[in-house]
């Protein structure tokens, strides 16, 4: 389902993307949301924000006029 917001596709798309990892912190606390490829995945969207849920654990992302996107990339030990 696609909604008249670019930014929450955009988060849709992403979250329905195996390869994709999630991480959501604040001081003392963060939480990660990833999943292996062909892992089963119910995901839900709607016009207020997405949610993506597997047997291990799911992520909710609520619409917000202030919410942007950070792309972030770490190194890692892959090539």
């Amino acid at each position: 389902m696609t909604t008249a917001d670019p930014l929450m596709d955009l988060i849709a798309s992403q979250l329905a993307d195996a390869e994709a990892g999630w991480s959501v912190g604040t001081f003392g606390a963060i939480a990660e949301f990833t999943r292996e490829p062909g892992e089963a995945l119910d995901m839900e969207q709607s016009r207020n924000g997405i949610s993506a849920v597997t047997q291990k654990g799911g992520i909710r992302v609520v619409s917000h006029p202030d919410l942007r996107l950070i792309a972030s990339e770490s190194p890692t030990t892959e090539s």
